[in-house]
């Protein structure tokens, strides 16, 4: 617990290098009328900042992500929703993929991925995701071999202790396999030195 909060504040914490091909966008519940919520205005304000910045530091423009399909209860798919909100934000519509068939984090970054290698091999690749979503996002971007930097946006404090618990318990799962070595690890070695003591005094 205390391992995923240092690595989820440094994640959080830390800004790519302004030399990105492409930034995606991950994203999460929308409106029921089809406009993005907080959580992911967010998201897309800090993808918006980071493009802005490398434009004025390097001159290099970005292409925008957005990732996300459309579940039972939305009335579009979340990219749509975010390419919506890119283009009011004043973005040019060829700077922006949309992909919008994903349904979780893994599938966003695998299916994102699918549609950058398709137009550039190589590209380097950034992400924009909730603060408390960064340090699990670029573990599950490096499973489906996507090599992406990961930028925060804001959390509210109020939700950072819940989130914290919900991204420990995710990570658990995820790695679970290894997690369950560790403890039979830890177990058979207690056990060995229980049994050396025992019989070696």
């Amino acid at each position: 617990m205390v391992s995923t909060l240092f690595c989820t504040v440094r994640a959080q914490k830390h800004v790519p290098k302004f030399d990105k091909d492409y930034i995606i966008i991950p994203g999460c519940s929308i409106m029921d009328d089809g406009t993005v919520t907080p959580i992911l205005k967010e998201r897309a304000d800090r993808t918006l900042w980071f493009a802005e910045e490398q434009k004025k530091k390097t001159g290099k423009d970005i292409v925008f992500v957005a990732s996300g399909g459309q579940g039972s209860d939305e009335v579009i798919s979340e990219a749509g929703a975010i390419k919506n909100y890119l283009m009011s934000a004043g973005v040019d519509e060829d700077y922006i993929m949309v992909e919008d068939k994903s349904t979780n984090t893994r599938e966003n970054m695998a299916f994102s991925k699918r549609l950058i290698d398709a137009q550039k091999k190589e590209a380097k690749v950034a992400f924009s995701t909730t603060g408390y979503h960064v340090f699990r996002s670029g573990n599950i971007a490096r499973s489906v071999g996507l090599n992406a930097d990961g930028v925060g946006s804001r959390t509210k404090w109020y939700f950072y202790f819940n989130a914290i618990i919900r991204e420990f318990i995710a990570n658990i799962t995820a790695e679970k396999k290894r997690h369950i070595l560790n403890i039979i690890g830890l177990f058979l070695y207690a056990v060995i030195i229980v049994f050396l003591n025992k019989y070696t005094n």
